[in-house]
């Protein structure tokens, strides 16, 4: 689950600065965006945002198709390991696409080394690699627009599908794709065991004993929800780990580009191997025990 948290950030990195400000991975941003380019933003494509909504949706949907036979069931097995095989099949086809169109139309790129601080995040902020102070897609120096909104399908839609699978893996807390809601719940789970037990609310009180229930009744203060030490250092390892995708990615962007890509491809790749393998591991065990019950 940290990695693909880590892949997210990688892929909402190449997004923006390579495809337009497009987050592939963050919805919420996408809807904003898209919000800002209908009323004629400067530098905002309307077309990209709704491809990469529609995308996200798809590979949401697509998921869930996939997963339809385990909706009760969570945890790594090998309806999940076959999905994530098509997660990274988009990222694949992503860089098989991308690594042609440069071959055939090489990017004009900059090397950061030659880049003062002020150029470089004026090409951060305005997501542009090849045309220093124009916030416009850097792709648009490899293959033209029709070729950045398929990427911009293909990536989102791995998403989606990461998207559907973390709710099948079930890892409190964990989206990978959302870190509005996990920094919340980080928050809450904070402040809720700082404040310690919950004491109910009752008709009365006594300055000796505590508040006093309908009946006259002394009413204890009860356990409140409890989120463990390990649970709370997992939420900010993941959000720390997207964090890293986010930069690492970004830095190969500015020197390789589209070629970053090949990053999250190395990392679900690891992924699907060890899911495969986990699963082949564990087949011989299930089926001793089955054998030994009957």
């Amino acid at each position: 689950m940290l990695v693909m948290t880590a892949v997210s950030g990688c892929a909402d990195a190449i997004g923006f600065l390579a495809l337009g400000q497009v987050l592939v991975a963050a919805m919420t941003g996408n809807t904003v965006f898209l919000g800002l380019a209908i009323v004629h933003a400067d530098g905002l494509e309307p077309m990209s945002y709704v491809i990469a909504l529609g995308g996200f949706m798809l590979g949401a949907a697509t998921g869930a198709l996939g997963l339809r036979n385990r909706r009760l069931e969570t945890g790594v097995n090998l309806t999940v390991s076959r999905v994530l095989l098509m997660q990274w099949t988009a990222l694949v086809l992503f860089g098989v696409i991308a690594t042609v169109a440069a071959a055939t139309n090489p990017p004009h790129l900059p090397h950061a080394s030659a880049l003062g601080t002020a150029t470089a995040a004026k090409i951060f902020v305005h997501g542009t690699i090849g045309m220093i102070g124009t916030p416009t897609s850097a792709f648009s120096s490899v293959g033209g627009e029709g070729v950045k909104l398929l990427l911009t399908l293909l990536l989102t839609f791995g998403m989606g599908v990461q998207g559907a699978l973390a709710r099948r893996v079930g890892v409190n807390g964990i989206p990978t794709t959302v870190i509005t809601s996990l920094t919340t719940g980080l928050m809450e789970s904070l402040v809720w065991n700082a404040c310690g037990p919950v004491t109910p609310t009752g008709t009365g009180s006594d300055a000796a004993s505590g508040p006093v229930g309908p009946s006259g009744s002394t009413i204890k203060p009860q356990p409140g929800p409890h989120t463990s030490p390990a649970t709370i250092a997992v939420w900010i390892t993941d959000i720390v780990f997207y964090g890293l995708g986010a930069a690492t990615c970004g830095a190969l962007v500015l020197h390789w580009h589209l070629y970053a890509i090949w990053l999250p491809v190395v990392l679900i790749s690891a992924l699907v191997i060890y899911s495969f393998a986990s699963q082949l591991r564990a087949k011989p065990q299930l089926t001793q025990m089955s054998n030994v019950r009957s």
